[in-house]
């Protein structure tokens, strides 16, 4: 019988100023697979390279993880300034989820 799938939503980074990578947390990662017993797969943060309707049907469950807000500030109530560098593509995508 095969695991159910969950996807940990990514986060973009830059290695070395130049290279763009998607990555989660290792934590969230062993989480997933040590307390639900599912596999997990890392989901890159742009709905071009994962549409939600893809998404919906591939995965079993999501984890959103915490740090920097997935959610733009206009969807907020009183947004932080730490979040206004967020992508509104980026944000609208997750809110589909």
């Amino acid at each position: 019988m095969s695991r159910p799938i969950v996807g940990i939503i990514g986060n973009p980074h830059m290695i070395n100023s130049e290279y763009l990578v998607h990555g989660a947390g290792e934590m969230n990662a062993w989480a997933v697979r040590e307390v639900c017993d599912a596999l997990p797969v890392i989901i890159p943060p742009d709905a071009m390279l994962a549409p939600v309707v893809d998404l919906m049907e591939a995965c079993d469950g999501f984890v959103f993880t915490g740090g920097r807000p997935n959610v733009h500030p206009k969807n907020m109530v009183r947004p932080s300034p730490m979040v206004m560098g967020i992508r509104m593509r980026r944000a609208t995508h997750w809110l589909c989820l």
